[in-house]
């Protein structure tokens, strides 16, 4: 009787362990010096680091455009992607993948797309949870990206509340969102 008590108290401690573990909401974290277009492209395309990758933006030519940018990123001169953006669209790089932001900053969500740049194709994409479909006639959205281990971290700063979304890497699938109450 008192072994199976042992083993039962064993397998409780195990479980709730190994739950906490799993559900740990990780620590918001915002910069938001680091949510904008030109400061990703300068920080994640050094050319003294990687000389094979060079980034190009410019005018989509599209008048009144929300996206007013095309970017396009070149690897020994060749187009290894290209994609529209505005003033806030994050990308963080990582070797020879790049993930991009897509989204209105004036309305709720967010698209993450994984570029390869190796292979110059889309590797995946992801549209987020966030904090979901809301009713809005202002609002303001921005994102920051960071990777940790297998993990790509989009921390959302939206006009109606904040979220934390952990995204598999490798997959893009979702393994976390929590949301938080907006600042």
């Amino acid at each position: 009787m008192q072994i199976r008590i042992l083993s039962i108290a064993y397998c409780l401690v195990v479980c709730l362990s190994a739950s906490s573990e799993v559900t740990a909401q990780p620590s918001w974290q915002w910069q938001a010096s680091q949510s904008g277009l030109l400061w990703c492209v300068f920080h994640n395309f050094n050319q003294v680091l990687t000389p094979e990758l060079t980034v190009e933006i410019a005018s989509s030519k599209q008048p009144h455009s929300t996206e007013p940018f095309k970017v396009r990123v070149l690897r020994n001169g060749q187009e290894a992607c290209a994609f529209n953006a505005h003033p806030s669209t994050v990308l963080l790089r990582k070797d020879m993948t790049l993930y991009v932001s897509d989204f209105h900053y004036m309305r709720s969500g967010c698209l993450v797309i994984v570029f390869d740049l190796e292979h110059s194709k889309v590797k995946w994409k992801t549209a987020l949870k966030g904090i979901g479909p809301v009713a809005h006639s202002k609002y303001q959205n921005h994102v920051n990206f960071k990777l940790e281990n297998d993990l790509l971290v989009v921390f959302g700063k939206e006009s109606q509340g904040r979220y934390i979304e952990s995204l598999n890497v490798e997959t893009g699938q979702a393994v976390s969102n929590y949301k938080l109450p907006k600042e």
